[in-house]
């Protein structure tokens, strides 16, 4: 199809309108092979399995980013800390969320997603089980660090499975459950472990975020399968001498290329008349290299932050996450102190406000 000469470059059309029969049909972007085994022509229910788990470990993740804030009115009588030691670990958690990506995301887009997801997976639960046991500061340091980098690894991951497994009419909705699972992980469930806190304590909490990351882990390691897609060439080719092939439309061409003096050689495709299926321990393969430069994924952020629309989006992303953080933080330190004196259970019901107004803005989006 012909792009509009007013649209701006890169501009894709989704719909096409039927003139014959007046109906809309959606135009597959990015277009499909004809290899089954690209994410992108996989079952619905593959594609749904592999996202679920994603979505199923976002929760957890931001879970285990929010909750501790949740806690700080039993952590600072039980680990001897002052807020302000809190407030620095927070601080920690947050160094290494916004530097993980940065880091560890182009070995991500070198060498596939599966290993990011189970790396990210088990260094969560890791950190989950020292947190539930710790008792020093150097330890709660330690662990919101560890805590940070991981879960900045499964913030992009997720958007590169969103684009290797759905075409872009379909990406606004998965982008919408993303949002949602987010959203979940940051006030839904640490209202939860808010009440739970009041009877079992903090640290039963944090048993039960480590025993749900365990068996998330696990399921990824059975049933993830890598959404990175290496094309390949189907078929084989078979190169002839002097045998101009049989396209009126290409004859023109090629005399003109004789005329100058050219050998031609030409190259006919055989089209295979059977493809075989990847077996389920090639799916579940830890590494898919690709030949790209890795220090070409390291420097190309850089451009892409130079663009406008870019520059505008990371900008508006980032005062919602700056606003977030601060909630969290602000809601733990005033609504603890009198004249409130708001237990755990109390503190985790303020988050229900900000989860409910992201459930609307979903479905608006």
């Amino acid at each position: 199809m012909a792009q509009h000469p007013l649209l701006p470059p890169g501009t894709v059309h989704l719909i096409n309108y039927e003139e014959a029969t007046e109906s809309p049909t959606f135009l597959l972007s990015p277009t499909p092979s004809s290899d089954p085994d690209d994410p992108l022509n996989w079952s619905k229910w593959r594609k749904y399995l592999n996202y679920s788990l994603a979505m199923g470990v976002t929760v957890a993740a931001f879970t285990n980013l929010s909750i501790q804030t949740v806690f700080w009115q039993q952590m600072t009588v039980d680990l001897d800390m002052s807020i302000n030691q809190l407030s620095n670990a927070q601080s920690a958690q947050l160094a290494g969320l916004a530097t993980g990506c940065i880091f560890f995301i182009p070995f991500t887009i070198k060498y596939g997603r599966r290993l990011t997801y189970l790396l990210s997976a088990a260094i969560l639960a890791a950190a989950a089980w020292w947190t539930s046991s710790m008792h020093s500061y150097a330890e709660l340091l330690a662990t919101a660090v560890i805590t940070g980098l991981s879960g900045a690894i499964n913030e992009i991951a997720v958007q590169m499975t969103i684009a290797d497994i759905f075409f872009v009419h379909q990406r606004g909705s998965a982008n919408g459950l993303y949002f949602t699972a987010v959203m979940a992980g940051s006030f839904l469930t640490p209202l939860a472990a808010g009440s739970q806190a009041v009877t079992q304590g903090w640290r039963w909490s944090y048993h039960a975020l480590s025993i749900s990351l365990t068996v998330l882990f696990f399921m990824f390691v059975f049933l993830y399968e890598e959404t990175k897609y290496v094309p390949v060439t189907i078929g084989e080719g078979e190169v002839t001498e002097n045998n101009p092939p049989h396209d009126e439309n290409n004859m023109e061409k090629v005399k003109s290329f004789e005329k100058g003096g050219l050998e031609l050689n030409y190259m006919h495709s055989n089209p295979a008349t059977d493809v075989r299926l990847n077996s389920y321990r090639e799916r579940m393969r830890l590494l898919t290299p690709t030949p790209e430069s890795l220090l070409r994924i390291f420097i190309l952020p850089l451009h892409v932050i130079t663009l406008p629309h870019v520059m505008f989006t990371a900008l508006q992303f980032a005062s919602g996450i700056c606003w977030l953080v601060l909630f969290m933080s602000v809601v733990s330190v005033v609504f603890s102190a009198p004249p409130y004196n708001f237990n755990t259970a109390a503190i985790g019901y303020t988050n229900l406000g900000p989860f409910v107004g992201n459930i609307f803005g979903s479905i608006y989006g």
